[in-house]
């Protein structure tokens, strides 16, 4: 079982280093891994970037060979990041940086319980409901951000699937 302190600090410090030389940004930084994958654990790993001036950064990583996944999240933060300042209470996390090799990026981090936090620890279950009622708020500004697009339904995908594996021939282990 791979533990939180279990990461190639090498690594995260090279990251570090691209980062600031491509911004200018030359704090001295220490690392925490905040989260990392249940299913990556070696491969996709989130860290905290204290400093000692300034709002912590956060630095996603992911080192799965010719991914793309970090470098489409962070065009979408970008994308939507004008939107969400736009008066609403709802929050998302400020890009900074992204590599141009698409392993990590870096955004601001947004202070505080997370809802997953809040949720697995309630002071009362007023505080669990404003969890939802927060995360409903969220859900109704993202959805306010371009119009409606109409799709059609398949719903009867699921019984194509079921009708597809049942041409398979069947094995017991006879």
């Amino acid at each position: 079982m791979l533990l939180f302190a279990d990461f190639d600090e090498t690594l995260v410090r090279n990251c570090i280093d691209e980062f600031s030389a491509a911004t200018g940004i030359r704090d001295a930084f220490s690392i925490s891994c905040l989260d990392r994958s249940a299913t990556f654990g070696s491969e996709r790993m989130v860290f905290t970037l204290v400093r000692s001036k300034g709002n912590p950064l956060v630095l996603k990583l992911d080192l799965a060979e010719g991914t793309k996944r970090l470098t489409k999240e962070y065009q979408v933060i970008e994308k939507l990041s004008s939107h969400f300042e736009s008066g609403s209470q709802a929050a998302l996390v400020k890009p900074v940086y992204l590599s141009p090799t698409g392993r990590f990026h870096v955004t601001k981090l947004l202070e505080g319980k997370t809802a997953k936090e809040m949720m697995y620890s309630p002071q009362d279950l007023r505080q669990a409901g404003q969890v939802y009622r927060r995360g409903g708020e969220w859900l109704n500004h993202l959805h306010q951000f371009e119009p409606v697009k109409e799709e059609k339904a398949w719903f009867n995908w699921m019984l194509e699937e079921v009708e597809g594996h049942m041409s398979y021939p069947l094995n017991f282990g006879h």
